[in-house]
């Protein structure tokens, strides 16, 4: 072989490595990258959180099986948000970098709970809290249980699903599936992908999404304890009707909890109800519109303190 057709070779061999060096290297800040952050306990659990800006406070609850940073920080919301308030960003318990009991008692409504200790470990009196998928059903809980402490409330990529209804009791199954699942040590599908209809099924891409976070991100055992205590998060009819608090509702059209949030706006008729066409679950997370949707709502009931 030529020497000059070696130094090519080796040229091309280290420009790949080079390159895939940066790919890796990038992919671990998108994974594994935190923003600086503190810790409060509630009870025995560490919560982990950031908070950063000025202006009234709003705090953000991530989706299942990912963090704050990935949920919030990644798709611009946080950033933007900064710009106008305070934000706070927990990661969830048994998410991220907070503490992971494996027993499904530690979770439920105690998810909600943490956010009020929060809250009072920082002194907000009330705060605008909007939520993600899980967090989105996280935020609405917490609406019905402590009203007083919430100047709004924004449940995106997330709905309301009548817990006595056949497919109420369809979609518990599923979680305890899926929890069985975790528990043997594999990584799942969304529980969408067991309850979808029509075209609102989970993508390709929100599928490898969920399989890689609960692959690499995740305590399996302790998300599977909070998929068993799912139902401490549902609400009665009569208890979402009940809510007064202003209510912002996003959700993608082919997103898998498109029917509970169109459920949630029936019951919550005054509620802003805004649909995206053609969005999936994660195409909305990462959307402009559900980033100018939530600016624009919080902008007009930023006079409530």
């Amino acid at each position: 072989m030529k020497p000059r057709t070696k130094r090519t070779i080796v040229g091309l061999l280290l420009a790949g490595l080079l390159l895939a060096t940066s790919i890796l290297s990038a992919a671990y800040m998108v994974l594994f990258h935190r923003s600086h952050g503190e810790y409060f306990e509630n009870g025995s659990v560490p919560i982990f959180y950031s908070d950063s800006g000025s202006g009234e406070p709003v705090i953000l609850l991530h989706g299942f099986a990912v963090n704050g940073d990935l949920n919030w920080r990644l798709t611009g919301v946080a950033p933007r948000l900064r710009e106008e308030y305070r934000v706070i960003v927990p990661d969830l318990r048994g998410h991220g970098l907070s503490g992971k009991p494996e027993q499904p008692e530690a979770y439920g409504a105690e998810m909600a709970e943490d956010v009020i200790h929060l809250m009072d470990h920082l002194g907000i009196a009330r705060a605008h809290v909007a939520g993600y998928s899980l967090g989105g059903y996280v935020a609405l809980k917490l609406a019905a249980l402590n009203p007083d402490r919430l100047l709004s409330v924004s449940v995106l990529g997330a709905g309301w699903q009548d817990p006595e209804t056949e497919r109420g009791e369809a979609i518990f199954t599923a979680f305890s599936d899926i929890a069985n699942q975790l528990e043997r040590g594999n990584s799942v599908n969304p529980v969408g992908t067991m309850f979808g209809d029509d075209s609102h099924q989970t993508t390709a891409w929100h599928r490898l999404q969920v399989r890689l976070a609960t692959r690499f991100l995740g305590n399996k055992k302790a998300l599977a304890a909070m998929l068993r205590s799912v139902r401490g998060l549902s609400l009665p009819r009569q208890d979402v009707a009940a809510i007064a608090t202003p209510m912002l509702i996003v959700c993608g059209e082919r997103d898998p909890n498109f029917t509970s949030a169109v459920n949630l706006h029936n019951v919550q008729t005054k509620s802003t109800f805004i649909s995206l066409p053609e969005k999936s679950h994660p195409a909305t997370a990462m959307s402009k519109e559900l980033r100018n949707a939530l600016v624009d709502f919080l902008g007009k009931h930023t006079d409530n303190v």
